[in-house]
């Protein structure tokens, strides 16, 4: 299949190997150039102008960082527009249901599905992950070659944008799990257990769920390099909360978590991964008050 990937950011780089991988014909873009040069290598096409990326492609995929980057190429940028006939627009990156709204009703008719990941690049780029799918379910279907090449499962969620939508609030879940690991692991480093201990103990607990057991070396290590920076949680946390004050909701974990990213990112930690957050809780920057957790 001819696929055009649009984004060559962590996970983007993740999806063009994956479709090399499986043996379809690929073309890459990034906003900025020099990204390309391993996927060139193993037989992707590089190009410079958006519509020569686009042209001709079966389907094209987005993977970007947020919703602005996403409305900028597929909407300002006329991505949509360019589409060849019968070409499929396919949004993999984590969004507002608006956006993922946006740009159905932008594409033709029926050619648009909302299609987020659950997993992070290395399970992604080994076809490990699974697939969130939203759109006409026809469509969806008849894409099956695709998302088998891409994922382990994948799940029909509904209309275009109950798929972003049901990735935000899974990203709460993994927010939410990895704050509650690292508070337990910084309260047990301060009554003195040791890190050999809490690895082995934590490490087999059946509390712990195995998106957030992925960051339990990089809690207890403190070594925090990592894909899902704070910055990248920050904004999924607040379109949880947007969808929530949409359904006259009130969540309180997701404030406190909010809250809590929000002061490691003002500590310095917004480049680093989700485990960073131990380091404010550690004492590395002013603790929160009980106002500020609010």
């Amino acid at each position: 299949m001819r696929v055009t990937v649009l984004g060559l950011g962590t996970m983007g780089t993740a999806l063009a190997s994956r479709l090399l991988e499986t043996g379809h014909d690929v073309t890459v873009w990034n906003r900025s150039p020099g990204k390309a040069g391993d996927l060139v290598s193993r037989g992707a096409r590089e190009t410079s102008s958006l519509a020569e990326t686009v042209d001709g492609a079966e389907v094209v995929i987005t993977l970007l960082a947020n919703d602005a980057a996403v409305r900028s190429v597929a909407l300002e940028s006329d991505v949509v527009g360019s589409l060849s006939t019968d070409a499929v627009l396919v949004d993999m990156s984590t969004v507002s249901p608006d956006t993922s709204r946006a740009l159905s009703a932008a594409a033709p008719t029926g050619r648009f599905v909302d299609a987020p990941i659950l997993g992070g690049p290395e399970p992604f780029r080994a076809g490990k992950a699974k697939l969130l799918l939203g759109g006409e379910r026809e469509l969806i279907e008849r894409l099956n070659p695709l998302w088998n090449d891409l994922s382990s499962g994948h799940y029909y969620t509904g209309p275009n944008g109950t798929a972003t939508t049901l990735k935000l609030v899974s990203n709460l879940i993994l927010v939410g799990g990895t704050q509650l690991l690292i508070e337990a692991i910084v309260t047990a480093q301060a009554h003195g257990f040791p890190n050999d201990v809490l690895r082995e103990v934590f490490g087999g607990s059946p509390a712990v769920a195995p998106g957030v057991l992925a960051r339990l070396n990089n809690i207890l290590d403190g070594d925090h390099a990592g894909w899902w920076t704070l910055l990248l949680a920050d904004k999924d946390l607040g379109l949880v909360l947007k969808l929530a004050q949409q359904a006259d909701l009130r969540l309180p974990l997701a404030e406190a978590s909010e809250a809590l990213i929000a002061r490691s990112i003002d500590a310095g930690y917004g480049e680093q991964d989700l485990g960073a957050m131990a380091e404010v809780l550690r004492g590395n920057c002013p603790p929160l008050s009980r106002e500020q957790s609010r």
